[in-house]
């Protein structure tokens, strides 16, 4: 579900849809869908895969995200997203991208720090266990202010897809992401 198309930048600009995922999106609806998901999007700019995956942690990013729900919901489908964030698995780049030229020393799908756009410094785990010591970048071991900062951007998330007219929102745990950890009762 990864489109690798949001915009790239500091992290006010970074993780932002554009006109593509209007497109892409906009077409599953039209075509008649039922249920039309936005791709996992991070709830922190370290959470996503790759500098070109969707986030939600600021305004500009949802709001870019109500058009296209509109035009889901105009179509006569349901507007959904999927939140999450990759934890041990980010910092790496679209599949498509060869770095080679640019970083030859490290595996050609890690995006490092300056010339990637990444934030291998900034990968966070439960553990500080890789997911593969060779080519996935190294986490560090959240500590609880980590835990309480991911609590209440997953809780912020919400609140901006919610605002942004998602009808239905999927916290994506799949493949070793981050848990929401629970609030307590």
């Amino acid at each position: 579900m990864c489109m690798y198309s949001c915009e790239q930048g500091d992290d006010g600009e970074a993780g932002v849809l554009t006109p593509f995922h209007f497109v892409h999106l906009g077409g599953f609806a039209a075509r008649g869908a039922a249920l039309t998901m936005v791709e996992a999007t991070s709830v922190l700019p370290n959470g996503r895969l790759s500098p070109n995956d969707s986030g939600l942690w600021n305004d500009r990013q949802a709001q870019a995200l109500r058009p296209i729900f509109d035009f889901i919901r105009m179509q006569g489908s349901v507007p959904a997203i999927q939140l999450g964030h990759g934890g041990r698995k980010t910092s790496t780049l679209a599949p498509w991208l060869d770095t080679s030229t640019i970083q030859p020393h490290l595996k050609s799908h890690v995006a490092t720090n300056g010339d990637a756009g990444g934030w291998t410094d900034n990968v966070m785990a439960p553990s500080a266990v890789s997911y593969n010591d060779e080519t996935f970048p190294h986490p560090r071991e959240m500590s609880e202010n980590d835990i309480g900062e991911l609590k209440q951007a997953f809780k912020a998330a919400v609140e901006r897809a919610d605002e942004a007219g998602a009808e239905v929102i999927e916290f994506h745990c799949a493949h070793g992401y981050l848990v929401r950890p629970p609030s307590p009762p």
